[in-house]
C-alpha cells in the first residue's frame, strides 16, 4: 500500500456523489475506488482484504444500510479507517457509528476543505492505531521471551541449587575420607604452611613427639613443636623448599600429602559402588571393588614415600607390562564422579614390549597426566596410546585430551614447580611427572595448539636384559622383582 497515495473505497449509491468524491480525492493525492451499494462495497473489502486505508460510507442505502456495512467490514479488517457519510446526521446515528468503530461522520452538502480535512484526520489516526498495535504486538512478544527466560532462569537455578548441594556434600564427604587416610598412615606425616607454621599432623607424628593432642601443635611453628626452638633451624630444609621451589626433592616437603588427592577421588568412587554391588547381590564386584581400594590405599602409602625423595634411590624396579598398567589406572579412575562426562579411548599396541620402572610411580604419573585433561574440560575425550618404537628402542605412553589446549607461550613453563594453569592448582603434578621420567631415563613433552585440546607424550627405554622366565608375567602382576628376595612389588 502506498503511504504517498492512501488508498480509499466510497461507498455510496449516488452516482454523483460518488463521482464528486472521487474528483475530490483524486485531487488530494488519493486513490479512489467506488461501490454502488453496500453489498458491493462488502465484497470490495473481503477481495481486497488490508488494502483500504480508509472507507467512506453513506449512512441512508437501500437494502444494507451504512451502520450494517460498518459492522461488516469492521469484521473483514478490524483496521480500515471508516468515516460515515449522512444528510440527516443525528446525535444517536453519530454514537452507534462511534461505537462500532468509525472515526469521524461528514454532513451532506460538503465542501472540498472539509472532506479534506477530515479524511486527513481519519489517515492520520488510522497510521497511529496501527503503530500502537504493533508496538503492543512487539511487547507482548518481548513479554512472551522474558516469562521464557524467566522460566528457564527458575529451572537452572533449581538444577544449579541440586548440583550445587550433591557437590558440596560429596566435597564434605571427600575431605572427610581424605581426613581418615592422612590420620591413619603409619608414617608419622605434618603439614606446614609457607611462614613454617604447623597446619596439620597425624596421630603417628604426635605419638613420635609425645603430643597429646593436635592443638598442641597446630598454628604454632614447627622448629617450636618439633625442636623446642624459638627461631628457624640452622639449614631448615622446610625453609630452603619454600624458598627454592623445589618442595618435591626433600624428605620434610609440607606439599607431599597432596600427592594423594588423585588416588583418594578414585578410593571413593570404588567405595561408593560397594554397597551398589551388595545391595544388587553381584557380591563378586563388590569383593572386586573393595580390593582396588585396598591396592590402591598401598599406592598411595608408596607414592607418599615417593614424593618425599625422588632421586631415584628409593624405586622399587621390576619389569612392567605397560599396557596392563593402563587398564588398571583407568579401571580405578572411571568410577569418579568427575569423569561422568567423559569419554575414555585406549589404543594400546599388542604384545607390547616390557620396560624397567617402578609401577606406582608410572601409575602416578598417568593418574596426574588424566586428572589434569579432567580438570581442564567438564566434557570431552581423554585418549590413551601406548607404541613401540623399534628403531629408538623405546615405549611410547600418551594421554590426550579434546579440552581448551595450552598456549605455545607457555608450553616450556608446565614441568617447572608450581606453575600451573588452574587458579587453585598447586603446580605440583606435572614436576612431578617429569621427575619420575627424568628417573627412568625417559622423556616427556607437550603438544598443544589452543582450542585443540592437548597431548603429552612420554618415552620410556624398553627393559631388552630381562629374562625370560621373568617377562612371564601373570596376568594380574604388574612387576617381576629384580631381586631374588622372592617378594613382589605392590602398587
Amino acid at each position: 500500500m502506498d503511504k504517498n497515495h492512501p488508498r480509499v473505497l466510497v461507498v455510496d449509491d449516488e452516482e454523483d456523489i460518488r463521482y464528486i468524491l472521487r474528483e475530490m480525492l483524486y485531487a488530494e493525492g488519493y486513490e479512489v475506488v467506488s461501490a454502488r451499494n453496500g453489498a458491493e462495497g462488502i465484497e470490495r473489502v473481503k477481495a481486497e482484504r488490508s488494502k483500504f486505508d480508509l472507507i467512506l460510507i453513506d449512512l441512508m442505502m437501500p437494502e444494507i444500510d451504512g451502520i450494517q456495512v460498518l459492522r461488516s467490514v469492521k469484521q473483514c479488517d478490524p483496521d480500515i479507517g471508516a468515516v460515515m457519510i449522512t444528510g440527516y446526521a443525528s446525535v444517536d446515528s453519530a454514537v452507534r457509528c462511534m461505537k462500532l468503530g468509525a472515526f469521524d461522520y461528514i454532513t451532506k452538502p460538503f465542501r472540498k476543505i472539509e472532506i479534506a480535512g477530515r479524511l486527513n484526520e481519519a489517515f492520520q489516526k488510522r497510521r497511529l492505531l496501527l503503530k500502537n498495535k504493533q508496538l503492543v504486538r512487539k511487547l507482548e512478544q518481548r513479554n512472551c521471551e522474558l516469562d521464557q527466560t524467566r522460566k528457564e532462569i527458575e529451572q537452572w537455578n533449581l538444577l544449579l541449587e541440586r548440583k550445587v548441594g550433591l557437590q558440596t556434600q560429596k566435597l564434605q564427604e571427600t575431605v572427610d575420607f581424605q581426613q581418615s587416610i592422612f590420620h591413619a598412615i603409619r608414617d608419622g606425616i605434618f603439614i606446614l604452611d609457607g611462614e613454617l607454621r604447623v597446619v596439620d599432623v597425624n596421630p603417628e607424628m604426635l605419638q613420635a613427639f609425645h603430643l597429646k593432642t593436635r592443638d598442641q601443635a597446630v598454628g604454632k611453628p614447627c622448629y617450636e613443636v618439633f625442636q623446642g626452638r624459638t627461631n628457624v633451624c640452622d639449614g631448615c630444609p622446610c625453609r630452603a623448599a619454600f624458598e627454592t621451589g623445589s618442595l618435591q626433592t626433600h624428605r620434610m616437603s609440607i606439599q607431599a600429602p597432596q600427592g594423594h588427592q588423585a588416588n583418594l577421588g578414585g578410593i571413593w568412587g570404588n567405595a561408593q559402588l560397594i554397597p551398589v554391588n551388595i545391595h544388587a547381590g553381584a557380591l563378586n564386584r563388590a569383593i572386586e571393588k573393595a580390593d582396588l581400594i585396598y591396592e590402591n590405599v598401598a599406592r598411595m602409602e608408596c607414592f607418599t614415600k615417593g614424593l618425599m625423595n625422588l632421586t631415584g634411590t628409593s624405586m622399587e624396579k621390576g619389569v612392567c607390562d605397560l599396557n596392563t598398567l593402563v587398564q588398571e589406572t583407568l579401571q580405578f579412575l572411571k568410577p569418579q564422579n568427575r569423569y561422568d562426562d567423559i569419554t575414555f579411548v585406549t589404543d594400546l599396541e599388542a604384545d607390547l614390549p616390557r620396560i624397567q620402572a617402578d609401577p606406582s610411580q608410572i601409575q602416578q604419573v598417568l593418574l596426574n597426566l588424566i586428572n589434569n585433561s579432567g580438570d581442564a574440560m567438564e566434557a570431552g575425550e581423554i585418549r590413551v596410546h601406548t607404541a613401540h618404537h623399534p628403531l629408538e628402542d623405546q615405549i611410547e605412553l600418551s594421554v590426550s585430551d579434546t579440552g581448551p589446549g595450552i598456549p605455545k607461550a607457555i608450553q616450556e613453563k608446565v614441568f617447572e614447580p608450581h606453575f600451573s594453569m588452574r587458579k587453585n592448582g598447586h603446580g605440583f603434578g606435572l614436576s612431578v611427572c617429569y621427575r619420575i621420567v627424568e628417573n627412568h631415563h625417559g622423556t616427556i613433552a607437550v603438544e598443544s595448539e589452543v582450542g585443540k585440546g592437548a597431548t603429552f607424550r612420554i618415552f620410556l627405554p624398553v627393559h631388552g636384559k630381562a629374562d625370560k622366565e621373568t617377562q612371564r608375567l601373570d596376568s594380574g602382576a604388574l612387576v617381576a622383582p629384580e631381586t631374588g628376595t622372592g617378594s613382589s612389588a605392590s602398587d
